[in-house]
């Protein structure tokens, strides 16, 4: 079997459990374009080794970002053993590159109301270790919702090298139960996190807003002869802008975005496409930090 079926495979098989929608994305080499899809849609084609896919929202991912690849591998090993001492049905990957990747699938219901934090508080639960008189955190991006991960067995476009398989439970994929010492930690909590998270979504927006790397990407003309991006760049604009310039003028909003996509060279969307984008976002809430800004130039400068 090759990795384009085993990808496939993998992913009808957390559909299949989670009844969730997951988006895929094919990004085979470092200045490749970005090509996105949703998975099982009209737009997506099974013959694609689609490399990145977002996180379910039932799904936590834990993963560390240490500089040595072996303290990775250790720190992995040792939530492995205490989730498996929890009964928690997980699997196990190496990324590609120098981390290793634990995927384990929960009972995580819409109705929750601060998702993002409950899996931030399942990650520090099973993820928190100290290790060689070091204490280490698993990255917290990983909870945000739509991020990005290395798609089962997808290359990883900078060193060439697969992410492979190395161990699951038996069960997996199955959904487990959130401990209760997190959903104490959750109940006592989740209303200061949230106060908190407004607090610092408002100063980041704006910090965002007035950086030279947003101005950038608001002068369309900077995009025109770009492979790629708009997309993304009409996402991270939308989003920051709704909350700033356009905080109370939506139509004003999707007219600029209008304007920019046009001038930028951008010819996959049509206006009602981008209309309908600024409505979605209104009811999402994303909220796009500096790094999805540097991400970008990044990819469109190099």
């Amino acid at each position: 079997m090759n990795d384009t079926s085993r990808i496939h495979d993998r992913l009808c098989d957390y559909t299949k459990l989670l009844k969730e929608s997951v988006k895929v994305v094919y990004h085979p080499e470092r200045f490749s374009s970005w090509e996105r899809a949703s998975f099982q849609d009209e737009d997506y084609d099974k013959s694609v080794a689609y490399n990145h896919r977002t996180i379910f929202p039932s799904e936590v991912v834990i993963e560390y970002d240490d500089d040595d690849k072996m303290v990775n591998w250790e720190l992995a090993q040792r939530v492995s053993k205490k989730l498996t001492q929890h009964y928690i049905t997980h699997s196990l990957w190496t990324s590609g590159n120098k981390s290793t990747h634990i995927h384990a699938f929960f009972n995580l219901s819409d109705e929750y109301e601060n998702k993002m934090f409950l899996k931030r508080l399942i990650m520090d639960y099973f993820g928190q270790i100290k290790h060689r008189g070091t204490w280490y955190e698993p990255d917290k991006a990983l909870a945000g919702e739509n991020h990005l991960v290395r798609a089962e067995y997808g290359v990883h476009e900078k060193t060439g090298d697969n992410k492979s398989f190395v161990d699951e439970s038996a069960q997996f994929p199955s959904r487990n139960s959130i401990p209760n010492d997190v959903w104490d930690t959750y109940d006592d909590k989740k209303d200061k996190w949230q106060e908190a998270t407004d607090v610092d979504m408002s100063e980041m927006v704006e910090d965002v807003y007035e950086s030279d790397g947003f101005k950038w990407l608001m002068d369309a003309d900077n995009l025109y002869e770009a492979r790629d991006g708009r997309k993304r760049g009409l996402f991270i604009l939308g989003n920051v802008l709704r909350l700033t310039k356009f905080e109370d003028d939506t139509e004003a909003l999707k007219q600029f975005l209008k304007e920019w996509y046009d001038d930028a060279g951008g010819r996959q969307l049509n206006e009602r496409t981008i209309e309908d984008k600024v409505d979605y976002w209104q009811d999402r809430g994303y909220t796009p930090g500096h790094q999805a800004v540097q991400d970008l130039l990044s990819d469109i400068k190099t």
